[in-house]
């Protein structure tokens, strides 16, 4: 009955897409039109709509090069086996291994939650009043910026997007999830460069890594992630801006993932957003090859690395990088990956990460 209601879930969010691009193509021709993708390069309907393929322009072979979670012609993530990927969607695990590996991440400063260091509010209130350092207080297991508390320190106390925050309004933040538990890390900002843009989160790049079955990790893909609307993090899904970037650290592309539209200037500061050269892009994605290189029992990886005067630092790594990532850069399963990985067809079963 669950799959049975997934299906219809999926049938109807297909018509309300098709009714809305019906203006490029009638949606008995999008119906047809989906399932010739399917059966050509094993496109996921849902796929069919985010990509935009009901307009004209691009090839089928062009098409092809674009990843989705339900399935595409060339699908990297089968090789995050299950068993695997809780060293990323476990923060703590995550951050264990980061620091085990020796690469440059944001000092931890505690753990808190019933199975951590700290596990009652008396502790959590004297650990914080020891402490001097801006802090992130973020969830072991959430997704997509949720939960996370960003804290300035003040003379007297903390402050969270400039208003003064007691302890007891931090400890009830956490309280509400001590049985997944947070980390709380020392707070790090962005260089000039990447503050300049926009001041109020720490802004990441977003370099997505692919191993082929010869071993060798590539990355075909680099953006910068901004925050938006006085938001204090760059997360996509919050309603963060995507700034593509060419080999040569080139931003030819800005997109505002909530308005579905390119973008020339960042809304709330007003810097432009295209055509700037980022002296700091060739030296995060060698920290993103060679993360991954470390965990090398991964076959894909998108990592969110840091621009920031202590250097490139590595924020987290997530196994399912998200589609999205794709609307405004294309797909970019290079030739040389695509030699390298296998090709799917609609009758290919998938090992889910």
């Amino acid at each position: 009955m669950k799959s049975l209601s997934y299906l219809f879930k999926d049938v109807r969010l297909f018509m309300e897409r098709a009714r809305a691009a019906s203006v490029y193509k009638s949606v008995p021709s999008q119906i047809v039109d989906a399932i010739i993708h399917k059966i050509a390069i094993n496109t996921a309907f849902r796929d069919y709509h985010r990509y935009e393929f009901y307009k004209s322009g691009k090839t089928m072979e062009e098409k092809s090069r674009y990843v989705g979670l339900a399935g595409s012609r060339y699908w990297p993530y089968e090789n995050n086996k299950p068993k695997f990927a809780v060293t990323l969607t476990d923060k703590y695990i995550q951050k264990t291994m980061l620091a085990g590996f020796a690469l440059p991440t944001p000092e931890l400063l505690a753990t808190v939650g019933s199975a951590f260091d700290i596990k009652d509010e008396d502790s959590f209130s004297a650990f914080l009043a020891s402490c001097r350092h801006d802090i992130v207080v973020k969830p072991v297991s959430a997704s997509g910026g949720r939960d996370i508390l960003v804290l300035a320190r003040t003379h007297d106390g903390f402050e969270a997007s400039g208003h003064k925050i007691s302890m007891s309004e931090i400890w009830k933040h956490v309280s509400k999830g001590l049985e997944r538990g947070f980390l709380v890390e020392k707070r790090v900002k962005n260089t000039q460069e990447i503050a300049t843009i926009y001041p109020h989160s720490l802004n990441t790049f977003r370099v997505v890594t692919i191993k082929t079955n010869d071993g060798v990790w590539h990355s075909p893909a680099c953006a910068l992630k901004l925050g938006n609307g006085g938001s204090w993090v760059d997360n996509l899904a919050g309603g963060g801006i995507q700034v593509s970037i060419d080999a040569s650290g080139l931003t030819y592309n800005a997109y505002d993932h909530v308005a579905h539209q390119s973008i020339a200037h960042h809304p709330d500061t007003g810097v432009p957003l295209v055509g700037i050269k980022l002296n700091c892009h060739r030296e995060i994605i060698e920290l993103g090859l060679k993360a991954s290189l470390k965990f090398g029992f991964l076959g894909t990886i998108g990592w969110d690395i840091a621009a920031t005067d202590e250097g490139p630092l590595i924020i987290e790594g997530n196994t399912l990088w998200a589609p999205k990532f794709q609307v405004p850069m294309g797909g970019f399963i290079t030739d040389e990956i695509a030699k390298g990985l296998r090709r799917r067809t609609m009758f290919t079963s998938l090992r889910r990460p």
